[in-house]
């Protein structure tokens, strides 16, 4: 074998060594990539019982500078928003910290895409005495939606499959049971009927259980059901009446059969 042929092989293992650190030192996430992840959202009543609220939105997106996320908050309607470098562990996840989310907290996290899937993790490390809006602890994993999500989450949000009815059951015990129309669901009527945007109102009463089901125009929000538990509160029966239990379902338009229950 000639000098020229070392010299040949030579370059041709240099190069195969550079193009393997290469590929190793590469960057998990293609940038720019954006992707949408949804959890529903739930918050809790003041016995400490959740109850469903609506779809906490995720916008992410990775690039060379790092990585960028927006929390869309349907309770409130505030958006989280961080902006910051990243450690690759070139295993396809992406850990962060960041001292301020724009509500005064400080957390750190890790982004880690897996095929269709993704999975984003917060832990909150501090927040200011002012801060108005604490994070939670962990987003969980969900399918990832590639391309759709814009900042503000405004395509994910187009994306949901938003519930579109609110239903609220009643478990009663009351002296007349042929009066439960009467004692019960009319008065829950007349005071969701003040309620802005309402398509249908219908109760129906069956062997002690009152049912009223509520149909907004458009999407039911979170500010919606929180609306509709703000009302039903101040709703007074007569002595005769004892509520049981109380329960709270949103039912999804384009999911058919699914559905969230939130026992009050």
């Amino acid at each position: 074998m000639t000098f020229h042929s070392y010299c040949v092989i030579g370059r041709v293992l240099v190069a195969g060594c550079l193009s393997l650190l290469a590929a190793r030192s590469a960057p998990a996430f293609a940038a720019p990539e954006s992707f949408a992840l949804m959890e529903y959202l739930y918050g809790r009543t003041g016995e400490g019982k959740e109850i469903p609220l609506g779809y906490l939105m995720v916008c992410v997106r990775m690039s060379e500078a790092g990585i960028m996320f927006s929390v869309d908050m349907p309770d409130s309607g505030q958006i989280l928003q961080v902006e910051t470098p990243v450690d690759d562990d070139h295993n396809g996840v992406a850990s962060f910290h960041f001292d301020d989310d724009g509500w005064g907290n400080a957390g750190r996290g890790t982004f880690e895409r897996k095929g269709q899937s993704g999975k984003l993790s917060l832990e909150p490390t501090g927040a200011r005495p002012d801060a108005n809006k604490n994070i939670r602890r962990n987003y969980g994993e969900y399918a990832l939606s590639e391309g759709a999500c814009i900042h503000g989450g405004e395509a994910v949000r187009a994306a949901l499959p938003p519930p579109t009815v609110v239903s609220v059951h009643y478990l009663v015990r009351e002296r007349a049971p042929a009066h439960l129309a009467e004692t019960v669901a009319l008065p829950v009527e007349r005071v969701l009927s003040r309620l802005a945007r309402i398509t249908r109102l219908a109760s129906a009463t069956t062997n002690g259980v009152v049912d009223v089901e509520i149909q907004f125009e458009g999407e039911t929000t979170a500010r919606d059901l929180a609306t509709v538990l703000a009302e039903i509160d101040q709703v007074h029966f007569g002595e005769n009446v004892q509520i049981i239990s109380r329960a709270v379902e949103l039912r999804l338009a384009r999911i058919p059969g699914y559905s969230e229950v939130g026992k009050l």
